[in-house]
């Protein structure tokens, strides 16, 4: 009877430490997910191991394209303090440097880089969403 006694005290405590440990989780993971801001500027620049390929740095505060980058960035997942996706490289490659200031003027960057078809969402929608702007 007293092994029976401590063992069901013993499963109540794992219990509820299970409990305090998954609520915890889940209110950090909610802090920590939270959107990024609304955009009010962003710098960016392309390079490619290119003859004569413009890698000279823009800014824009279209608010078009501060909504665009925004929508992508939500899209797929992004949220400042992640850390910056950097491919591995490859030859022909297009690296996309981006620097994001928010609403409130906290600032963050961000570098993709894409080498063919194996690119993420995020990689593969900054880029194409930055070659559109050059054009």
């Amino acid at each position: 009877m007293r092994n029976r006694r401590r063992i069901a005290i013993i499963a109540g405590i794992v219990i509820v430490a299970f409990i305090v440990f998954t609520i915890g989780t889940t209110v950090v993971l909610n802090f920590s997910s939270k959107p990024p801001a609304e955009l009010t500027q962003v710098t960016y620049k392309q390079t490619k191991a290119v003859p004569g390929w413009d890698d000279s740095t823009h800014t824009t505060t279209d608010p078009a394209r501060l909504t665009a980058m925004h929508d992508v960035l939500v899209k797929d997942g992004w949220k400042p303090g992640d850390k910056p996706a950097d491919g591995n490289g490859c030859a022909g490659g297009t690296a996309t440097h981006l620097e994001l200031t928010f609403a409130g003027g906290a600032q963050s960057q961000l570098r993709v880089y894409q080498c063919g078809r194996d690119a993420d969402a995020l990689t593969t929608d900054i880029t194409n969403l930055v070659t559109s702007w050059r054009s």
